[in-house]
C-alpha cells in the first residue's frame, strides 16, 4: 500500500454521496495539504492495519459527543453509519492529512483499499 494524495483524491469519489465529500475533497485539493504520517504503536499510522471491532465504538462515541457538544465532525456520521454496515471481520487502515487548520483521516478496507468514510477535524477541536 503506497497510496498518495492524488490516489486518495481519485479513490474517494465513492464517498461522494456523503452530505460532507465537499469539505473533504476541498481539503485534499489544498496545496496546502500535506500526508500526515505519526507513529502509532511503533508503526506508522498508514501501516497500521485495525480490526472494525477495535474502532467502531471510539467513532459512535465521537459521533455522539460532537453532537452533544453541537461541534462539527464532518465525515463522521456518514463514517459511522458505513463501519455498521461492514461485515465484522473487516480490517482497515487509515491515511491522515494535515494542513496549518486541519485534519482529515480517510479510511480504507485493507483487503481492497476500498474508502469506507473520512473524518475532518479542526486542530482545535477536541470531541
Amino acid at each position: 500500500m503506497n497510496l498518495t494524495k492524488q490516489d486518495v483524491l481519485n479513490g474517494i469519489r465513492p464517498l461522494s454521496s456523503s452530505k460532507d465529500f465537499g469539505t473533504a475533497d476541498e481539503f485534499l485539493s489544498s496545496s496546502e495539504t500535506e500526508l500526515y504520517n505519526p507513529v502509532i504503536g511503533g508503526k506508522l499510522s498508514h501501516e497500521r492495519v485495525v480490526k472494525l471491532s477495535d474502532i467502531i465504538s471510539t467513532w459512535t462515541v465521537r459521533l455522539a459527543n460532537s453532537i452533544k457538544k453541537n461541534k462539527n465532525l464532518p465525515g463522521c456520521a456518514d463514517f459511522v453509519k458505513a463501519l455498521n454496515e461492514l461485515p465484522p471481520e473487516t480490517k482497515l487502515f487509515s491515511l491522515s492529512f494535515k494542513s496549518r487548520k486541519k485534519i482529515c483521516t480517510f479510511w480504507f478496507r485493507a483487503e481492497t483499499e476500498q474508502p469506507v468514510g473520512f473524518i475532518v477535524v479542526e486542530k482545535n477541536e477536541q470531541t
